[in-house]
């Protein structure tokens, strides 16, 4: 039975780097990439081979996506213009909290109600990424594809840690003015 080690030590950095984004300069976002790349290595060097590629090929397309869709179209924007330095190893680390929860032995019995709760928030959030004042297209778009990996993908569970991961620290990073 799987422990959710790597997804606790994720959850407790992720508030604690954005909430010092809040209070530090580009220099200071500097030094929070450097410690959570340091903590992506350290993590990433626990888990075998495979995970230790998949990792670097999502951080490195995320890269790409981040730089174009914040630096290039303009579709969102950080607190201090660009991207800060802790987001690409921050992918990697959603990543493989994505992964951890998706091994852990609670998330594996209780799949199929953790899955069919996952997909009402899911539906809920677009309905509102629609309707809300921002009417966010682009949002529903990617809530829609969500929907259709936890349908047909191999890894409903990493899908499901992802979008729980990747809602709160969106949430936190949003109230803080992170971006």
């Amino acid at each position: 039975m799987k422990s959710p080690r790597s997804l606790l030590i994720i959850a407790a950095w992720i508030p604690a780097a954005l909430f010092l984004d809040t209070w530090v300069s580009t220099a200071g976002q500097w030094v929070l990439g450097m410690l959570t790349t340091g903590l992506l290595v350290w993590l990433t060097a626990l888990q075998p081979t495979l995970v230790r590629w998949q990792v670097g090929i999502v951080v490195v397309f995320a890269t790409v996506i981040e730089l174009v869709f914040s630096g290039w179209l303009g579709v969102y924007e950080y607190r201090l213009g660009a991207v800060p330095a802790y987001v690409p190893a921050g992918h990697g680390l959603v990543y493989l909290a994505a992964l951890d929860f998706g091994a852990w032995g609670w998330a594996q019995r209780h799949a199929r109600w953790i899955v069919r709760l996952t997909v009402v928030a899911v539906v809920a959030v677009a309905l509102y990424a629609l309707a809300g004042t921002r009417q966010d297209a682009l949002g529903a778009f990617w809530a829609v594809c969500l929907l259709g990996f936890l349908r047909w993908g191999r890894a409903p569970l990493l899908f499901v840690g992802a979008f729980w991961v990747v809602s709160w620290l969106e949430v936190l990073g949003t109230r803080w003015g992170v971006w």
